[in-house]
This record gives C-alpha cells, structure tokens and sequence, in this order.
C-alpha cells in the first residue's frame, strides 16, 4: 500500500544520493573527486556530506554532475519512490509526483576508476564535412560487466563458443536502455546464461581491457538458491562449470589482479 505522509523533497534527495553512491560502491571521497573531474571544483567528500543530509542544496547543473558520476539517471536521483509519491514543498500544501520513466544518465561518460572518459572521446567525434556538427563515426560501446562469483564449489566460470576467450566469468553488456547498473547486469547475466540465481555484492574493480579495450567491471556474487547451473545460452558459452583457484590460473592466464586477490580471500587458496 501507498503511503500517504508527505516526504520533504530535500530529504528525499538527499536519500537518493545516499542510495546512487552506495549502489556504485562510492566513498564519499570517491564522490567528490568524480565531482572535481566533472568541473565541480567546490565538490569535496564534506559537500557530498551535507548534500547527503540534506544540509547542501543540489543545483539542476550538480544534479546532473551526481547523476553522471554515480552512473544513475537525474529521473532515479530525483523522483520518489512508487510507494510514497506524496512530496512536501517549502510551502503549500503537499504535491504528488507519480512515477516517471527512467531515462538514460549515463550515456555521456564512463569511469577509469574516478577519471571520466566522454562519449564524445570514447566514440570518435570529428570535423563536420560542412562545418557544422562533429561528425559521429562510431557508436559508443557499453561497459562490459563480469560476474565473479564464488560458491563452496569454487568460482564459476564458463568456456565461450567462439573461443574470444576460451574461458571467462560469466559476463555480458551493461543494458544502458534498462538503465541497468553493474549488479543488475551481473544478476541477468548470470541468470541467462547458466541459471543461476545470485546475489550481487561489492564492485571487486575495474579496468579497459588490454587485448579489447573494452571497459570491465567485475563484481563480486554468490549463489541464493543453490548451485546447480547448465548453459543457458548455448550461442555464448559450450560449458560451464566451478573451478578451484588454480584452475582459474590455468584457464583464465592474465587474470586482473584484484579480482584474483579476491577469489584468494574468499577461497582460501593462495
């Protein structure tokens, strides 16, 4: 059931950001230094934290900036949540804000860490033949999000049809239409192509690709409802399986760093 009792837009802006920052698995610092990248130079780990409270009020300008930096939508920043539409103004009675259809915030720019890489250098603007608009020769490829994910079997893996690689963990394209971040990606993915449920936890890291030049975001996962898995996608991948950590070492050579870190931890093996 809807609630009725009006929330103080301040308030619930401020929550929404708490929300972005935390789902892109942001420091407060991290944030602000996205900000200054932007252009935002006032932004420092304090400004994101009275922004946060409530305390700071956010420009239409900064809304944007946020919403690129968390790799979120203006619409997800900014709107209530379905169930408590009702909105409190400064003055005058409460208003209703219904639903509004997410749109895409993130289209604009991708993150090396905390530096921003633009569309406009990621897909090749050049010269307008006839002086006016760059011309746009290519499109702008999508993150490539990678589920790590680590059961008492071992850490899931699968061996690709056309062998570009011969083995990988599980991953697929960030859906930029769905509005999708890297965990909601990890999750479908995962879920397609082996038929496993999981949930998705912390962003492990990320990095261009050497050999694809494809932005990878890995994020760690683990199974909710057993670890049974086939291969759902038979275009995609031949086989699937759960592999210890050495055989990861053998059959994904070149492993970013972190992530093995990661699979070291969680396993117990060195």
């Amino acid at each position: 059931m809807r609630s009725l009792r009006p929330v103080p837009y301040g308030s619930l802006l401020a929550s929404n950001l708490r929300a972005a920052r935390a789902a892109a698995n942001l420091s407060q610092s991290d944030l602000g230094e996205r900000m200054r990248a932007l252009g935002f130079s006032a932004w420092l780990r304090s400004t994101v934290s009275l922004a946060e409270q409530g305390k700071r009020r956010v420009t239409a300008e900064e809304l944007l900036g946020l919403a690129l930096a968390t790799g979120t939508s203006m619409v997800r920043l900014a709107a209530p949540p379905e169930e408590t539409p009702w909105v409190e103004l400064p003055a005058g009675p409460p208003a209703i804000v219904h639903g509004a259809v997410a749109v895409r915030g993130t289209g604009e720019v991708q993150w090396t860490g905390n530096t921003p890489v633009f569309m406009r250098e990621r897909a090749g603007f050049g010269p307008a033949d006839d002086g006016g608009e760059p011309d746009y020769f290519a499109p702008r490829q999508q993150p490539v999000v990678a589920a790590v994910v680590v059961s008492d079997r071992g850490v899931l893996i699968g061996r690709r049809v056309d062998g570009k690689p011969p083995w990988t963990f599980i991953a697929g394209e960030q859906d930029a239409v769905k509005d999708e971040n890297p965990a909601d990606t990890a999750i479908r993915e995962v879920k397609e192509e082996t038929g496993l449920r999981i949930q998705a936890g912390k962003r492990i890291g990320e990095r261009v690709h050497p050999k694809t030049g494809r932005t990878m975001i890995y994020m760690a996962a683990a199974p909710t409802h057993g670890t049974d898995i086939f291969v759902g996608d038979e275009d995609e991948l031949a086989e699937v399986r759960w592999v210890s950590l050495a055989e990861a070492d053998q059959l994904l050579p070149g492993m970013f760093e972190p992530v093995r870190e990661h699979l070291a931890r969680e396993l117990g093996e060195a």
